[in-house]
C-alpha cells in the first residue's frame, strides 16, 4: 500500500499523490514582479505566523517564491500548521518555489531570521 500524502495547490485543491509520485513544479519563467522582505530576531515559538512582521505579504499577497536564512535551526510550514515541517539548518539558506498564502516558523531558541518572498 502507498503512502499519500495530500498537498494545497493554488484555489483549495488538496490532491492526493503517492510518495513514490513526484510533486508537480511550477518554474516561473521572467522576473519577479513583486517582492517583500522582513529580517529579525525571535526566541523559542511553536507556529509563529510569520504574516506578523508587518513587511510580509504587503507587495506579495500570494508569494511563489521564498527564501529563508536563519542562523539557528527552525522548522517552517506553509498554509497550514497541520501540514508537514521542513527543517532548516543553523547558518543556512533555504529556497522554495512554491505558491503559498501562509508561512509558520518553530524555533527552540534565538534565532536571527531573514525572509524574502517574490511573485512573478
Amino acid at each position: 500500500m502507498a503512502t499519500l500524502i495530500k498537498y494545497a495547490v493554488p484555489g483549495g485543491d488538496t490532491p492526493e499523490v503517492s510518495l513514490s509520485t513526484p510533486l508537480p513544479v511550477t518554474t516561473a519563467t521572467g522576473s519577479p514582479t513583486k517582492i517583500d522582505s522582513a529580517e529579525w530576531t525571535q526566541g523559542t515559538v511553536t507556529n509563529y505566523d510569520i504574516s506578523g512582521q508587518s513587511t510580509l505579504f504587503k507587495n506579495c499577497p500570494a508569494p511563489t517564491h521564498i527564501i529563508v536564512r536563519t542562523d539557528a535551526a527552525i522548522t517552517i510550514k506553509f498554509n497550514a500548521t497541520s501540514e508537514p515541517a521542513i527543517s532548516i539548518g543553523a547558518n543556512t539558506s533555504f529556497e522554495l518555489s512554491l505558491a503559498f498564502t501562509k508561512a509558520f516558523i518553530t524555533t527552540s531558541g534565538t534565532s536571527n531570521i531573514k525572509v524574502i518572498f517574490t511573485q512573478y
